[in-house]
């Protein structure tokens, strides 16, 4: 988009478009007190020119800050996604003294806490419309199909908070009771490093650049006296919003079916 014309630089070469053609010469006569009305319209024309140069200017300066706006989040050739047109973004602070319901030791509240934000969604499993996974290039051959013909997918953002959860409940251990089966142990133990590994390349992916400055916590040299702390904001999707939307399409236990697998159509 190039750079906008200001309002100043339109008025004065309609007006010199004007003068060059005698408007102004001819409206500034002598000889007539009174010019008449047919001499008078050349003015009023140039005017709601003027007028409707600076409305359209208006307008497609508030359409570019909404543009804009939207694009620090998703960005303007960012790949397809269905929930890319309900982003909103909203000024947070990095970190505050506000309760989290999540941040908190591990207890029956603490896990309805976290079960809020995977079960309520159905473990965000979702309605994927065939056109949908068509724009994302996605190969439907063996993907899991529901029996009204849409397909079964979440967001990466729940993926990656059943990774965070799978983490909490392994540093954890004690309070969680984990199995003593050897070969479950060994399945734990690679599902753990593929979640480390499906957060590290989100939060590379998402790089939050805000600073965080060190200060003195303690009277003493050791780094248990220096903690990072910031004040700054940074740019959040609205949670409610991207929430409220996977509900919509939430498939909800026991109210939908899936059609035959792999397995079912091997061994019909």
């Amino acid at each position: 988009m190039g750079k906008p014309e200001s309002f100043s630089d339109s008025s004065e070469s309609l007006l010199k478009c004007f003068q060059d053609e005698g408007v102004v010469a001819h409206w500034h006569h002598r000889g007539s007190k009174h010019p008449s009305a047919t001499s008078s319209w050349p003015w009023i024309f140039a005017v709601l020119i003027i007028i409707s140069n600076a409305l359209v200017l208006t307008l497609q300066l508030l359409q570019f800050n909404t543009r804009d706006r939207k694009s620090q989040y998703i960005g303007a050739s960012a790949p397809y996604s269905p929930a890319n047109d309900i982003i909103r973004l909203e000024r947070q602070k990095i970190w505050d003294d506000a309760f989290s319901p999540w941040h908190q030791p591990p207890s029956d509240d603490t896990d309805a806490a976290w079960n809020k934000l995977l079960i309520d969604v159905s473990r965000s499993e979702r309605s994927n419309h065939p056109e949908e996974a068509e724009l994302q290039n996605e190969n439907l051959t063996n993907r899991v199909q529901i029996e009204n013909g849409d397909y079964m997918g979440a967001l990466g953002v729940w993926h990656q908070l059943h990774c965070l959860d799978a983490l909490r409940r392994a540093v954890h251990f004690e309070y969680y009771s984990p199995s003593d089966d050897p070969d479950q142990r060994e399945t734990d133990l690679v599902h753990y490093d593929h979640c480390i590994e499906i957060i590290r390349r989100s939060v590379m992916c998402h790089a939050d650049t805000a600073v965080y400055v060190a200060e003195w916590i303690g009277d003493s040299r050791e780094p248990v006296s220096k903690e990072l702390k910031s004040n700054a904001e940074r740019m959040c999707v609205n949670w409610e919003s991207l929430h409220n939307w996977v509900r919509s399409r939430a498939l909800l236990p026991y109210q939908f079916k899936l059609l035959p697998g792999l397995f079912e159509k091997k061994h019909a």
